[in-house]
């Protein structure tokens, strides 16, 4: 499919973009559209989340609270996961 920037990588493993991805695949699969409009669509994704994130302002900050329960880091890229989190923009 199209080609993935670091960025559209972490959008489309989200919840988000992994049903995209498979709704497109059965899409091609049954014949309803064609590989290329699904390119289309996948790079169409990757250019609307990153504007409408860049379209968040956030100075503010973002508070949070939860209990860890692990964490880990990837190529300077900490993910973590909360149990009973809440968020405050």
């Amino acid at each position: 499919m199209a080609t993935r920037s670091e960025k559209s990588d972490l959008y489309r493993m989200a919840s988000i973009g992994t049903t995209l991805m498979e709704t497109l695949d059965e899409l091609v699969s049954k014949g309803s559209i064609t590989p290329e409009l699904a390119c289309n669509v996948v790079g169409q994704f990757d250019k609307s989340i990153i504007a409408a994130f860049k379209q968040t302002d956030l100075r503010g900050g973002v508070h949070f609270k939860g209990k860890l329960d692990y964490y880990r880091r990837n190529i300077d890229v900490w993910t973590f996961f909360l149990k009973n989190c809440t968020f405050e923009i």
